[in-house]
């Protein structure tokens, strides 16, 4: 870890080995000052393991979609799952698919649109979206630029099939930006 500055962890649901070890990854990346995100992603039995909440009670930005925030608080509108989330962990962002993304921190909202594309597969946009949201964070932009990366990077995915094949390199991140949405520049 002494070489990185992030740590990002994913598929909790999936990682049932791996689970028990989570927030302690998280706990020793953070004593080495990196910075953590975390993505539960979805429970393949739409049930909820409360141990999760460990997770995300150690973790500086948790990623979750609409259903997941509303399955993990109980709640059936997104802004009070978000503020619910919000008790536990510094950062939350919503992923909200093609209507954009919404972030809670400091008792605050902050939202980006997203981008209108002819989606040709949305495996992977969630993550894909995550990863330009966090590449956003460590160059240091505000966190409309981080959302805005992360929904021009979820949208971009979804245009080739499978979950990794449309992945943006940063040309082609830019390019689309640079095209789609002049607030998006730097």
């Amino acid at each position: 870890m002494d070489a990185h500055r992030h740590l990002h962890l994913t598929s909790y649901y999936l990682q049932t080995a791996l689970q028990p070890d989570f927030a302690g990854l998280i706990r020793a990346a953070k004593a080495k000052k990196l910075t953590t995100s975390f993505d539960p992603n979805s429970d393949p039995d739409q049930a909820r393991n409360d141990n999760v909440f460990e997770v995300i009670k150690e973790t500086d930005i948790l990623f979750v979609n609409e259903p997941e925030a509303k399955l993990l608080t109980d709640q059936d509108d997104v802004h009070a799952a978000c503020r619910s989330l919000g008790e536990l962990c510094p950062l939350v962002v919503v992923k909200l698919g093609a209507n954009g993304s919404i972030a809670y921190r400091n008792g605050k909202f902050e939202a980006a649109e997203g981008f209108k594309v002819n989606a040709v597969d949305t495996t992977g946009a969630g993550d894909s979206f995550a990863a330009g949201f966090v590449h956003a964070f460590l160059d240091g932009a505000d966190l409309q630029r981080c959302l805005t990366v992360g929904n021009a990077c979820g949208a971009l995915s979804t245009l080739g099939a499978g979950g990794t094949t449309n992945q943006p390199d940063s040309e082609k991140l830019d390019n689309f930006l640079g095209e789609n949405s002049l607030s998006a520049k730097k």
